[in-house]
Formats: structure tokens, sequence, C-alpha cells
């Protein structure tokens, strides 16, 4: 769906959004992979723990982009708790840059955002990544911060309509939108598309029981095409009320 998650509620909301850990009412662990086959230093993979409690949930992830001449991995801890109608959430991120010759480079990113339901069938959330503006190094250089803003609504049982924007604080704003259909209760086909950089999403998911599997392809007339898959699993369903 183009990456507008801002206003999404799954157990990938600790990589996204950390308000949609919310609404998770299982333990799950789920491992993810984005394969660039123009530049396979470009590769990304995650993997997340997440498990709710009486009040909310929480997760843990680890991620990681780059190879051997480049890299960047993430340890993250995120929590999100439902009050009312919204959901608020934090993440925090143990980030470590290695370069090849030179030392590594750490530092701690803190996210923060909310989701909150307007209507019975509409959404809105925001977020916004490294609100502590952290940086790197004796030059001081500035890990990016980001603010994500969007909406989510669905006209029907089988159709999830979503929009968002992004804004890095020294880039130029990204447009995502995306559309998610439900072809059988456990087949669900899934589109979306960027603008500014152009780009187009191609997707679908399968639910057989306790799994979730996702494949996505994402394509750009700039830097080609990448494939996305995931799988997650519900290790144990929580008696927690909606």
């Amino acid at each position: 769906m183009g990456y507008a998650t801002a206003a999404s509620f799954d157990e990938w909301s600790i990589f996204n959004n950390p308000a949609g850990l919310a609404a998770v009412r299982q333990s799950a662990a789920g491992f993810a992979l984005e394969a660039f086959p123009a530049l396979p230093g470009a590769n990304r993979t995650g993997a997340a723990f997440t498990q709710p409690f009486s009040a909310g949930a929480g997760s843990v992830a680890v991620f990681r982009f780059g190879d051997q001449l480049y890299s960047e991995q993430l340890l993250s801890m995120g929590y999100g708790h439902q009050i009312g109608h919204t959901a608020l959430g934090i993440r925090l991120s143990y980030i470590q840059y290695r370069a090849s010759g030179f030392e590594t480079r750490h530092a701690l990113g803190v996210t923060a955002g909310g989701i909150t339901q307007l209507l019975p069938t509409l959404w809105i959330g925001a977020y916004a990544i490294n609100i502590n503006m952290p940086t790197i190094g004796e030059t001081q250089e500035k890990i990016p911060t980001m603010l994500l803003a969007g909406i989510r609504y669905q006209p029907t049982e089988r159709t999830t309509l979503a929009t968002e924007i992004e804004k890095d604080v020294e880039r130029d704003l990204i447009w995502k939108s995306g559309i998610e259909y439900q072809v059988h209760p456990k087949i669900y086909a899934r589109s979306g598309f960027w603008i500014n950089p152009s780009a187009l999403f191609l997707g679908v998911g399968f639910t057989p029981h306790r799994l979730k599997v996702d494949y996505a392809l994402h394509h750009s007339w700039v830097l080609g095409t990448r494939h996305m898959l995931s799988a997650a699993y519900s290790i144990h369903r929580k008696n927690k009320g909606s």
C-alpha cells in the first residue's frame, strides 16, 4: 500500500507509527526482507516480536540496511496504549552506523505518534521519527528527522484506503497512497503509489490460520524494482478487550 501506514494498527507498527501497537491482541513474531536486485548493498531486513499486556502492547525489533562496505543497524523497543478513541505510542531506537575504513558510530533516536478514530470507518494518524534530533560523530552530523501524517478509511468491510504525507526536514515532501481489497477471507490484494518521487506498488497477502505472509513489488522509474516479503506468526491469543 505504498507504505501509507501512519494510521494503521498491526504487529509491524514498531517500524512505523508505534501507536499502532495499541491494538495488537496476540503475541506475534515476524520477519521481513526487501531485496534490491539492481543494488544488493541496499537490501533491508527486519524482525520483530510483539507482546500485548493488560494495558497496551510492547514490541522489540531489529533492522539492518546495507552490506560489508556500509550498513545501518537499529535495535528498537516500542509501546502503544489505547485511551478512549486515541492510541499513543513511543519507540526508542539504538542506531549504529558502520562504514569500511571508519569507526563505528552510534546514536539514540526517539519516535512518538498517535492515532485517533474520528468515525467508525475513519482514522487519522501522525508520528515523528527522531524527534530528539540526534547527531553522530565529532562532526555532529544530524540523523534525519521525519514527520508523517495520514488517514485510513474503510468504505466497506473488504476495502481499505490509506493516504499519507512524509516530510524530511531537509528534503521535499512525499505523498503516499494505497488500497487493499479482501478478495477472499484469507487473501488480500494491494496496490499503492508515490508522488515525488514517483513509484508504483503491487502486492498480495495470505493469512492461513495464525500465519500472515505478504509479498509486494516496489517499482521506481529512477531506481528500478525491489521485492518485499514478510511473514508474521501469531503465537498466543490474549484475552483482552478491543
